[in-house]
């Protein structure tokens, strides 16, 4: 996934920890990079941090920051 690509959101990822809203298409706006992720509990103390790779992406007209690829597919052909 590089930028500039069309994908679309993967429909059912189990165990979700990372919401991101809905949509059918996107367009890459970025190359993929690292960022960490951390749970935390209600009281705001880390239970445990994770590095993922993620890419932002153009949806209806807003940016989305921090998308992990892993929760979407690239379009091969329209």
């Amino acid at each position: 996934m590089r930028k500039g690509n069309l994908v679309k959101r993967i429909e059912c990822i189990p165990d979700e920890a990372y919401y991101i809203p809905w949509f059918d298409t996107a367009v890459v706006v970025t190359d993929p990079y690292a960022t960490i992720f951390t749970k935390q509990t209600e009281e705001g103390e880390a239970i445990y941090s994770q590095e993922r790779i993620v890419v932002d992406v153009l949806v209806e007209g807003k940016i989305l920051k921090n998308v992990p690829t892993e929760y979407l597919t690239k379009y091969s052909k329209i």
